[in-house]
C-alpha cells in the first residue's frame, strides 16, 4: 500500500465515522496540506474532506471562499476556516483544489467559480500571496509554539496562571505601551488579570490575525450563557486594547461591542461598568444610552422578574443594576 491509498483510507475512516469536524482533524489537515504533495492534492480536492466554518460537515475545496469574499457574501459556510486562511502553505494547497476568490470585477461569479474549479485556480499552479499574508501566516505559527527559540516575553495569565509566550519585537511594533513597558522589564514574566481566552485573542491580534477570524472562537451567541461569556470576552479585549493603546483593535472590538446589542440586563450593566474607564471616545455610551432607552420596558419586565424570585442577596444585586441602568432610562420594578 502507497503513502496516497493509506491516506485515502485514514481520511475516509475520519470523514465517515465522524461526520462533524474536529479541532484534531483540522490540525491533521493542516499537515497533509503542508506536504504541497500535488497527487494527494489532485485526489482530496474531489472528496469533501474540508471542513466548513461551523465545523458541522465535510465539503470539497471548490464550494468554500477565501476571506475575499467576507462582507460580500452572507451565510459564513461558504468560507474557509481561519486555520487554513492563515498558513500559507495550506492555502496555496487549497487554492489548487479549488478554493474560489471572489471576483468583484465579474457580473456573474458563477463563471469564475466554475474556472476556478476546473483548474485548481484561476491564474496559476502556484498562487500569488501577499508577501505581508505570508508574514503573518509565519508570526502566527510561531505564536502556536510555545516552546519557539524566538519567544523573549512570557505573560502568566488568569487564576490558572497559564503561560503564554512572545517575542517583544512583535509587541513593540503592534503597541507602543509595550515597547515603553518591556524596555523597562527585559526579563521579569508579565502577570496579566485576564480570562485566557480573551488574552489568546489578543495576543493574535498584535501577531496581525484579523479581529473577525481571532474572534471565531468565541462563537456567536445562542443563549445566556453564550452571550454573557461572548459579552465578557469582548469586554475583556475592550480593556486590553485600551490599557496597551493599541487604537486600532480598540475600534473594532467597540463595534464587536455595538453589534452585539444586547438586551439581557445583566450583560448590559457588564458593557455600562466599562464605559466611563475604558469608552474612550464615548462610542459605546452613545450607542448604548440610546439603545438601553429604547429597550427601557423590556429592562423593567426582565428586573422585577428577577426581583420575585429573588432572595436577599440577589435583591441587593438587582439593586445595584438598577442604579447602574437609571442613568439610561426609568427604572421601576414591580414587586
Amino acid at each position: 500500500m502507497n503513502e496516497l491509498e493509506y491516506l485515502n483510507i485514514i481520511v475516509n475512516q475520519i470523514t465517515t465515522k465522524f461526520p462533524q469536524p474536529s479541532q484534531e482533524y483540522i490540525i491533521f489537515l493542516q499537515k497533509v496540506l503542508s506536504l504541497g504533495n500535488r497527487e494527494i492534492e489532485n485526489d482530496l480536492k474531489n472528496c469533501p474532506v474540508i471542513p466548513n466554518e461551523s465545523l458541522t460537515r465535510f465539503v470539497k475545496a471548490e464550494t468554500l471562499y477565501d476571506k475575499s469574499a467576507r462582507g460580500i457574501i452572507d451565510d459564513p459556510d461558504v468560507f474557509l476556516r481561519s486555520e487554513f486562511q492563515n498558513d500559507s502553505a495550506c492555502l496555496k494547497a487549497l487554492y489548487r483544489m479549488g478554493l474560489k476568490k471572489y471576483d468583484s470585477n465579474s457580473s456573474d461569479n458563477s463563471d469564475t467559480d466554475s474556472e476556478q474549479s476546473s483548474s485548481g485556480t484561476s491564474d496559476s499552479d502556484e498562487p500569488y500571496i501577499p508577501q505581508n499574508e505570508e508574514l503573518i501566516s509565519s508570526l502566527l505559527k510561531i505564536l502556536s509554539q510555545p516552546e519557539n527559540i524566538y519567544h523573549d516575553v512570557i505573560f502568566i495569565v488568569g487564576e490558572e496562571k497559564k503561560e503564554f509566550r512572545a517575542n517583544r519585537y512583535v509587541l513593540s511594533a503592534s503597541s507602543n505601551k509595550f515597547g515603553k513597558f518591556l524596555s523597562n522589564n527585559a526579563n521579569n514574566p508579565i502577570e496579566i488579570e485576564f480570562q485566557q481566552e480573551s488574552f489568546d485573542i489578543f495576543l493574535k491580534l498584535l501577531y496581525g490575525k484579523s479581529f473577525e477570524d481571532a474572534i471565531t472562537i468565541l462563537r456567536k451567541p445562542s443563549d445566556f450563557k453564550t452571550e454573557q461569556k461572548f459579552i465578557l470576552s469582548l469586554i475583556d479585549l475592550l480593556k486590553l486594547t485600551v490599557t496597551y493603546e493599541v487604537n486600532s483593535l480598540r475600534s473594532e472590538v467597540e463595534k464587536a461591542i455595538i453589534k452585539c446589542k444586547c438586551i439581557r440586563v445583566q450583560n448590559l450593566c457588564k458593557i455600562v461598568e466599562c464605559l466611563e474607564r475604558y469608552d474612550k471616545r464615548k462610542r459605546l455610551r452613545k450607542y448604548y444610552k440610546k439603545h438601553i432607552k429604547s429597550n427601557e420596558s423590556l429592562i423593567n419586565q426582565q428586573l422585577s422578574e428577577l426581583h420575585s424570585n429573588a432572595d436577599k442577596n440577589q435583591k441587593l444585586e438587582i439593586s445595584r443594576m438598577s442604579r447602574l441602568l437609571s442613568p439610561f432610562c426609568k427604572i421601576q420594578i414591580n414587586e
